[in-house]
């Protein structure tokens, strides 16, 4: 459960892939909690989350 910023209350349950670090982890974390604030759904906030920290991770990989 995490407390936004506004005092909104989320839950948060995320899909983590096993070869991410603590430091990827958390920057998902906070990359979908900071989407949820900014009025995203649930499921659009993991999936833009997910794809930062994938693209972080692989910056060279050409995302279409």
């Amino acid at each position: 459960m995490w407390l936004l910023r506004n005092g909104r209350r989320i839950r948060v349950l995320l899909y983590i892939d096993p070869c991410w670090t603590a430091e990827e982890q958390w920057s998902l974390f906070n990359r979908y909690a900071k989407g949820v604030a900014t009025g995203l759904s649930s499921m659009e906030a993991e999936s833009a989350a997910a794809a930062a920290v994938w693209k972080s991770k692989w910056p060279a990989i050409s995302y279409r």
